[in-house]
């Protein structure tokens, strides 16, 4: 895919105490494309235009 057709995306997780153990998967159209712990950072290249992104930790998920 050329490069024109895609974008980054960057998540970054605080270090708040709720979770602090826990990893979020990371989801891009229901697929896992990485995981974020506490403090930090991912970085994903992705395809442009509308995207599922999701944030899944064993019991509960966020976003859409």
């Amino acid at each position: 895919m050329a490069q024109d057709n895609m974008c980054k995306i960057r998540i970054v997780r605080g270090s708040k105490f709720a979770d602090y153990l826990r990893h979020y998967q990371i989801l891009v159209n229901g697929a896992v494309v990485g995981a974020v712990g506490t403090g930090g950072v991912l970085e994903l290249v992705v395809p442009a235009g509308p995207l599922a992104i999701e944030a899944k930790v064993d019991w509960g998920a966020a976003g859409r």
